[in-house]
């Protein structure tokens, strides 16, 4: 019974988000990595990006204040405020010696679905708060089974200098590929190929020290059902039976917890990419999970680019 307090209190801080939402201005304080700084936080020993919990609190917050300023002081094209975004919130990062990589989702998100408020950075400040002084409690209840789930690099101190070296030419390349992607997404219209989430997931993937980039079959799969079943939930039950948005959120949360159980994949991006339809216009979810997974195999592939050319300048 204890090990199941930590995925109910995620699954509650994600109803609480929504209900607050629904109850006050609306979608612009709704912010779909919560879900995927909860897992990481709450359910995962070892996660990078719970490894300063202040960051886990602060590197967000700073990156959703970052995506709001650029959208609302900046009159450009959406890709181009995008690609800037990236570029700064990755500099924070470096700055702060941060590791959560969903604050790049959460600048990037404002612009992407044009939320020019100032109620979105205060809702990630409160809800990334709320993570970060509930994470020492509910510690002690992870899952058994997320416990042994690392997704940290267990690389000896010599490997990790030689990582070291090769990030800068590493972000340049992700910064190009993203670019990339972004021209594809937007000139076809299919914006949903480089969804916020998408991003995060393609920087993952791309480093050579994460378990993630040796299981491509498995990510492609996870984020395709993750996508795939979190607009049947939109539609079952919030449009279909007209239960309140955040009744529709806790149940893609049960939702993806089981299927991280049942796959044995526990991959927190998903959990964003599974509740960002519950804030897309109805007329894109039926595209939504093509999209997705065309921008999965589109970052797998340039992605696994990205690893060979960092491992060949590693031998050289």
């Amino acid at each position: 019974m204890k090990r199941m307090i930590a995925p109910l209190a995620a699954v509650l801080l994600v109803v609480v988000m929504f209900f607050v939402a629904s109850a006050t201005i609306g979608e612009e304080i709704i912010f779909p990595e919560i879900a995927t700084l909860i897992i990481a936080a709450w359910l995962i020993e070892n996660s990078p990006f719970a490894d300063k919990p202040l960051y886990l609190w602060l590197s967000p917050t700073l990156a959703a204040i970052t995506g709001v300023g650029i959208l609302h002081f900046l009159p450009y094209n959406p890709e181009i405020l995008i690609a800037f975004t990236f570029l700064l919130v990755v500099l924070q990062l470096y700055l702060l010696r941060s590791n959560v990589l969903p604050s790049i989702s959460a600048a990037i998100l404002p612009i992407f679905l044009n939320f020019d408020s100032l109620y979105y950075p205060l809702s990630v400040f409160i809800f990334s708060g709320c993570i970060v002084a509930s994470r020492g409690l509910l510690a002690r209840f992870q899952y058994s089974e997320y416990s042994a789930t690392r997704l940290a690099s267990d690389l000896n101190k010599e490997e990790r200098k030689t990582r070291e070296t090769l990030k800068p030419i590493h972000w340049l390349m992700l910064f190009i590929g993203v670019v990339f992607v972004l021209i594809i997404a937007f000139q076809s219209k299919w914006i949903y190929i480089i969804s916020p989430p998408l991003i995060v997931t393609f920087i993952e993937f791309a480093n050579p020290c994460s378990q993630v980039c040796q299981k491509p079959v498995h990510l492609l799969l996870l984020l395709l059902l993750a996508s795939i079943s979190g607009i049947l939930w939109v539609e079952a039950t919030h449009f279909l039976l007209n239960w309140p948005l955040w009744i529709t959120a806790g149940c893609i949360v049960i939702w993806i917890l089981f299927l991280f159980h049942r796959m044995q994949f526990v991959f927190p991006p998903a959990a964003a990419i599974s509740l960002l339809p519950t804030i897309i216009p109805r007329e894109m979810l039926l595209l939504y999970p093509l999209q997705v997974a065309i921008g999965v195999v589109i970052f797998i592939v340039i992605g696994k680019i990205i690893i060979a050319i960092n491992l060949k300048s590693t031998d050289l």
